[in-house]
């Protein structure tokens, strides 16, 4: 890529002193390099600089009626002068009390008078490759806004797309599905064991990737801003229930041990059920995934002041590496103790339920120990704050 051909424009200087030949002794010095201004008193300062916006000022400090400190205040309370640099001029500069109280009403720099040439030539050369530096940080922040803005644009682009894709083999998957268990249960006719072996496999690998389309979608639903919540109040205690007693049986074919503990008194939320389920049934999912043996426990209250519900869903599977933890909620992630085929997964789990948790605005905390177990806890207030719903 060719780089942008770059025209240097001679930097605008407004000098200002009541004096006329100190005014003009600055011109002779700058007028080859630079464009320039001319004021003779404060007031006549802070106009031109507000209709011309120099990028420089050379003021001198002792004027009648409004000396230099007072311009220089002035200067600085309006938007439009306020970021300009100021050069102070004064015969009076070699007294350091000057030449502090200057710096510290903001002036850039000072002069003393008489004035170097040299020495002044070279402090306006130093603002200006300033603000050349400056110029191009800004002309590089423009263009890197833009490649942001693009960026974000197809990166929508690429949600909406994959959000339509998505449903449309989702259609067809289904019906695979569908027709592959009207076979297993022999509606069309008997068939025979090898012929069940084979149809469970394509049954069982068909949901596989339907989960893994329907995860596609909600996270393509999610980055296009096309998801809506339906919220409604519920009792959380009978939902977390609901989801035990739908995965419990595969927890005992396992030979894990399952432990529930829950209040009696029922724990109503409002929030959107179905949201929430997806976020447990992940956790609930993972946890049988990753413990070989041991226990999965499930554990619901509230919070001290009664205004959040906690969720906590503890394993005694293999764990996470503590190097693995910081990329847990990053998408085609694993979060086994390693990455080997032994655990198979889209590695979009956790990454979906972190972003449905900021949604229903809820927060996700995990601890983990190797070999140890994991613990994954879902904190969500008992009434969502409809007015920060996008």
């Amino acid at each position: 890529m060719k780089e942008a051909l770059t025209i240097r424009v001679p930097m605008k200087i407004l000098l200002v002193d009541d004096n006329k030949d100190n005014v003009e002794l600055l011109r002779q010095i700058l007028m080859d390099e630079y464009t320039l201004f001319f004021a003779y008193s404060g007031d006549e300062c802070i106009a031109k600089a507000i209709a011309e916006q120099p990028e420089l000022i050379l003021l001198d400090v002792h004027m009648p009626k409004m000396d230099g400190y007072e311009t220089m205040k002035k200067l600085q309370q309006d938007e439009v002068t306020c970021n300009i640099p100021v050069i102070f001029a004064s015969a009076y500069y070699t007294d350091p009390v000057m030449i502090v109280r200057g710096l510290e009403q903001g002036a850039f720099d000072y002069l003393t008078k008489p004035i170097d040439e040299s020495i002044l030539l070279a402090k306006v050369r130093t603002i200006y490759k300033i603000k050349m530096a400056d110029d191009k940080i800004r002309q590089q922040k423009d263009e890197l806004q833009l490649v942001n803005d693009k960026l974000q644009s197809a990166d929508k682009l690429k949600s909406i797309f994959l959000a339509s894709m998505s449903h449309e083999l989702r259609t067809p998957l289904n019906s695979i599905i569908g027709f592959t268990g009207l076979m297993l249960m022999e509606v069309a006719g008997t068939i025979n064991e090898k012929q069940k072996e084979q149809l469970n496999r394509v049954k069982r690998n068909s949901q596989h990737l339907l989960e893994l389309i329907n995860d596609v979608l909600d996270i393509s639903k999610i980055e296009a801003d096309k998801v809506e919540l339906s919220i409604s109040a519920f009792d959380l205690i009978r939902l977390v229930n609901e989801i035990v007693q739908n995965i419990a049986p595969e927890i005992q074919a396992k030979g894990l041990s399952l432990k529930v503990n829950q209040p009696e008194k029922a724990i109503t939320v409002e929030n959107d059920p179905m949201r929430i389920r997806q976020i447990l049934m992940n956790f609930m999912s993972n946890a049988l995934k990753f413990t070989k043996q041991g226990s999965i426990s499930v554990e619901l209250g509230l919070n001290d002041d009664s205004t959040q519900a906690v969720i906590t869903i503890k394993d005694t599977g293999i764990g996470i590496k503590a190097e693995h933890m910081r990329n847990l909620f990053e998408p085609f992630q694993q979060i086994s103790g390693d990455f080997t085929n032994s655990y198979k997964g889209t590695g979009l789990g956790l990454y979906l339920c972190k972003k449905l948790s900021t949604l229903i605005q809820a927060d996700i905390q995990v601890s983990s120990e190797l070999d140890s177990g994991s613990q994954f806890t879902l904190i969500l207030p008992k009434k969502i704050n409809m007015g920060i719903i996008e």
